[in-house]
């Protein structure tokens, strides 16, 4: 290849399939290819069964395929379960790493724990919560992790449910989030939740910062962040444990407004969801619907349907355990 000239796709895929062989800018010419032609990585010509990726996998290359990953993000995507067009047992870079991993040991425990961070992250995503709490219930570090060409973090992700009882509910199962964590765009939790204007959240989110932290919690500057993501090495058994919380002790002002009915102005009982998406005690807003058709809360229409509303009757059940409720 001159220096003049542009490698084509055939040129840089043949430098991958080799690996080392005494040219020590092999590797950062295969990067810079990457850099100019993303959308390369993973693919796979008609004429081979591997791409670049697999091929930089099998090589071991793991501060490579590191520095490939953070190209990426969500407007420009990767997908790491791009499989070889093998034609008997088409493989992931999973399975290169695990067949690989006799020579490679730490580039599969990354690949490994890069893999449940990307299921953990579509999981928070698509709010499956039996998948979140699964997981979470086997690997604890995924609560402060993503990979690194996600946008959001978990936390990050409960914001924009937008239900303060489900924050409440992950902090009071022990679990301990980082919240000056930093999203792709730059946003700290507690920003993106003032940036949407959910009120609830903002209230319960400083209510859980200490004072000290609240301002790096709230400010995108450009110190340097405390974020728990796999990227040089795999974690060792002592911080895995470490990422364990302690307990928290106490329930807040807004999560205890949020467990009040705002009808009886007591603490629910047998909560339901009307159509206003607000929940009530069910005899109060049955009572209320005999004689009104507009919400209590909104002002607009309201139908008498209820629906049970099972997480916050069991996120009362759970805090009455704690002696955390009357």
């Amino acid at each position: 290849m001159s220096a003049t000239s542009s490698p084509t796709y055939e040129q840089i895929y043949l430098k991958a399939k080799n690996g080392f062989t005494g040219d020590a800018t092999v590797w950062d010419q295969i990067f810079q290819y990457i850099r100019l032609h993303p959308n390369e990585l993973f693919y796979i010509s008609p004429n081979r069964a591997w791409s670049i990726g697999h091929q930089i996998v099998y090589h071991g290359n793991l501060k490579l395929l590191q520095t490939l990953l953070s190209l990426y993000n969500e407007r420009n995507p990767i997908d790491i379960q791009s499989k070889t067009k093998d034609t008997s047992n088409p493989k992931t870079i999973l399975d290169i790493a695990n067949e690989r991993k006799g020579r490679f040991s730490e580039q599969y425990e990354y690949i490994k724990h890069l893999f449940d961070q990307d299921k953990f992250n579509l999981a928070c995503k698509t709010y499956d919560w039996a998948t979140v709490d699964n997981m979470l219930e086997r690997d604890p570090r995924l609560l402060n992790e993503k990979p690194p060409y996600r946008l959001n973090y978990f936390i990050h992700y409960l914001v924009l449910y937008g239900d303060v009882r489900k924050l409440s509910d992950y902090v009071l199962r022990s679990y301990q989030f980082q919240f000056q964590l930093k999203n792709a765009d730059d946003k700290t939790p507690l920003a993106l939740a003032q940036e949407q204007r959910l009120d609830e959240l903002v209230e319960e989110i400083q209510s859980l910062i200490p004072s000290d932290d609240r301002e790096s919690a709230t400010m995108n500057d450009e110190r340097e962040d405390d974020r728990s993501v796999f990227v040089d090495s795999p974690p060792t058994i002592d911080n895995r444990k470490s990422s364990v919380p302690t307990t928290v002790q106490r329930v807040t002002p807004q999560l205890l407004k949020n467990l009040t009915c705002m009808l009886t102005k007591q603490i629910f009982v047998d909560p339901v969801k009307a159509s206003d998406g607000k929940t009530y005690e069910r005899n109060a807003i049955i009572g209320w619907l005999r004689e009104n058709r507009v919400s209590p809360q909104t002002g607009e229409f309201i139908d008498d349907i209820l629906v049970d509303d099972i997480p916050t009757k069991n996120l009362i059940i759970q805090l009455r355990q704690q002696n955390l409720l009357p």
